[in-house]
């Protein structure tokens, strides 16, 4: 991660708490550090399909969580840092950082500055998590850090409106596209009833990058309705306006549409819609998708099963890039009082319309935990991939690996 932006971050942190400190001895703030130790065996470390290389990974994270909250400042962090050795050498190595940064100034009442930061290792494609895959192939370490100073205004006691301006920076150590952010926003809401809001708002983006650059304009409407505990539909329906510095106009529609009903024996949620996302190279691409997902509770057991349709289309030349489609399930069980067990498998295909071709990817895996003492916890676990095409090379292999973790929360 780049180091201008650790710093940024440290001192911010350092300014921020100082402040606080000095400023309201009354100040609530929870501190938990944890320390992480996984021994991982791969036997096929670069996914490959004839010339696999095996390899023991030794991972060493310390991880720090804190909430901090005063009369004007609410402050959330959660920083994880991932030291990889890899002990025959087939990969340098390697210090990995993850970070989920917030915090909240009440300036004055009504005015609000809000700064984040984000770091984590993410996949180069919206479309296929690689991070599912591998710990390093087709990923980039990230850093967003953004900056928001906005207006709260209470329009009655059941309407409020915020607006203002939110300044973003993206940047990656490799492969991904970096970029520029100036966002400036008005949102509105309205509580209908005890069950009912609704919300509508504008928002214009004006995004640099190193690859292409393009203004938005998006105008919505949305609603959010409880019709029993823990049942609830929602609603979003807007237009969006892209224009490319290549000359390519954008305008179409964008929604948000879906239910959760809890039916007592299981839990229900689905959903459909068209969203718009960015690919960290750069990428503009509309996302038309529907999902289904059900999730049923015992006293010690928990299944959850899940399906989803999505289609990928390449904004700026309005072409279909990718589809995907597949499901998922979990299950859990305590199986006593320090033991849990835990089985997981998924299944997807991508169609690939650019390249005439598809992969289809089955990830299964085994976990089984043991309560050594309050907050220590020891995990064994297997996963397995097999992933095949007909013609991408790159997605014909099959992995196995194993993970022996030791985590103590503190």
């Amino acid at each position: 991660m780049k180091s201008i932006g650790k710093l940024a971050l440290l001192s911010l942190l350092a300014v921020l708490c100082s402040l606080a400190t000095i400023g309201d001895v009354r100040a609530e703030y929870r501190l938990y550090p944890s320390l992480a130790i996984s021994e991982i065996y791969d036997d096929n470390l670069f996914n490959d399909e004839t010339d696999k290389v095996d390899e023991f990974i030794t991972r060493f994270m310390p991880s720090l969580t804190l909430d901090y909250q005063q009369a004007r400042i609410d402050t959330n962090l959660i920083y994880t840092y991932d030291y990889r050795w890899y002990l025959h050498g087939e990969r340098e190595d390697e210090g990995v950082h993850f970070l989920d940064f917030l915090t909240l100034l009440n300036l004055q009442e009504r005015y609000y500055l809000e700064i984040a930061d984000s770091m984590a290792r993410v996949s180069l494609s919206s479309t296929r998590d690689y991070g599912e895959e591998s710990l390093f192939e087709n990923q980039s370490d990230q850093n967003i850090f953004s900056v928001s100073p906005y207006v709260r205004l209470p329009l009655s006691t059941r309407a409020s409106l915020r607006t203002g301006y939110k300044f973003t920076i993206t940047t990656y150590d490799d492969g991904g596209n970096d970029k520029t952010n100036h966002q400036f926003f008005v949102e509105q809401s309205y509580e209908l009833s005890n069950r009912t809001d609704l919300s509508a708002g504008y928002i214009f983006l004006d995004e640099d990058t190193d690859e292409i650059d393009f203004d938005k304009h998006d105008v919505y409407g949305g609603l959010r309705h409880e019709f029993g505990e823990n049942s609830f539909v929602f609603a979003t329906l807007g237009h969006t306006w892209i224009d490319f510095s290549n000359g390519f106009k954008q305008s179409d529609f964008f929604w948000d549409f879906g239910l959760t009903r809890d039916f007592t024996l299981l839990s229900a949620t689905a959903g459909i819609g068209v969203s718009y996302t960015e690919d960290p190279e750069g990428t503009v691409l509309r996302d038309e998708h529907c999902s289904l997902s059900l999730t049923r509770d015992w006293t010690r057991s928990r299944v959850a099963v899940s399906a989803s349709l999505n289609d990928f289309y390449d904004a700026d030349i309005d072409v279909r890039d990718t589809r995907r489609y597949g499901g998922a399930g979990t299950y859990y069980h305590e199986l006593g009082s320090r033991w849990t067990g835990t089985l997981m498998f998924s299944g997807y295909k991508y169609e690939e319309d650019f390249e005439d071709t598809w992969t289809r990817r089955f990830i299964g895996s085994v976990a089984l935990a043991y309560l050594l003492a309050e907050d220590f916890t020891s995990t064994l676990s297997y996963y397995r991939i097999d992933s095949h095409s007909p013609q991408v090379a790159e997605d014909r292999f099959e992995t196995n690996r194993v993970f022996l973790e030791f985590r103590k929360v503190f």
